[in-house]
């Protein structure tokens, strides 16, 4: 269920959901902030919903294994592009 209050002239959004990341968003306007938190909740309940707060916390290896896992074995050079980005134990 998402809360609404006024703060400091601009409205603001927060959604809170068992198991989920907390998210909260600025509007300038009241009915902005519904719409964004109703679009919010549907992608929620349809399990779309991808908190950004957890990307930024991403580090570069992070990153790198997810793309090896995800994007490589669908390319054709995908032997060659997992030698490359295989990073030496020493250097992790």
């Amino acid at each position: 269920m998402a809360t609404f209050r006024n703060r400091n002239g601009k409205w603001q959004a927060r959604i809170q959901r068992q198991g989920q990341v907390p998210v909260s968003k600025s509007f300038n306007t009241g009915q902005d902030a519904e719409r964004w938190a109703r679009q919010v909740e549907a992608q929620i309940d349809q399990g779309k919903f991808v908190s950004l707060r957890l990307d930024e916390r991403a580090t570069l290896g992070d990153l790198v294994a997810r793309f090896m896992a995800e994007v490589t074995p669908l390319m054709k050079s995908a032997e060659a592009d997992l030698i490359r980005l295989s990073f030496p134990k020493h250097l992790t």
